[in-house]
């Protein structure tokens, strides 16, 4: 069979090849311009285990890019607004003297995982540079001194940061298969789980 058009079929796909272009970061965070009265709603389409208590008793838990610290007997709310992006996972870490540490992951092309104080609202860590497209979940260790995270891309990679020193101490793939989870089993071993598999 002749074709009228002699050009390879394989030219029409090619511009899909074409690496995409990254946007430029905003001159300045719009989330801090904005005043809030209060809000409504919960990351639940693709978040999971991701509402805590805090040591003095307000709930934490991701609406967006914003973390919400809701005082339920005194019907307030605070905010965590250092994500730029959707708020995917989030875990705590309840110290003895009793305060609470969050991490808090973020979906995007190069997404930042951040450790920060229940009580200033401040960001103790940023961790980033290895994970694309996401944060699944993450995790402290047992004393505190570590966080795992699990990323979003087609390997499911993971990495171990002192998130006190930001360094990353361990990073490897996973699997193809989907990965729901990791956990720290004691403070030099994690796992992962997810679809027919625990590692």
């Amino acid at each position: 069979k002749s074709y009228e058009n002699k050009d390879p079929l394989w030219k029409n796909i090619m511009p899909l090849l074409n690496a995409t272009r990254i946007t430029d970061k905003p001159a300045e965070n719009v989330n801090h311009n904005i005043n809030i009265d209060w809000v409504y709603g919960f990351n639940c389409h693709n978040t999971r285990q991701a509402i805590y208590y805090t040591t003095k008793g307000e709930i934490v838990y991701p609406a967006g890019s914003i973390c919400v610290l809701q005082n339920v007997q005194n019907h307030s709310q605070r905010y965590f607004r250092g994500h730029q992006d959707l708020v995917t996972c989030l875990k705590v870490f309840k110290n003895e003297d009793g305060s609470t540490l969050v991490a808090t992951g973020e979906c995007g092309l190069y997404p930042n995982v951040y450790v920060w104080d229940t009580d200033t609202l401040t960001i103790q860590a940023s961790l980033k540079g290895y994970h694309r497209q996401g944060i699944i979940q993450l995790d402290f260790s047992p004393d505190g001194t570590k966080v795992v995270t699990l990323g979003m891309d087609l390997y499911h990679c993971i990495a171990v940061y002192d998130w006190k020193t930001q360094q990353r101490l361990y990073s490897a793939r996973t699997t193809l298969e989907e990965v729901c989870d990791v956990r720290f089993l004691s403070n030099d071993m994690f796992a992962t789980c997810g679809h027919n598999h625990v590692f």
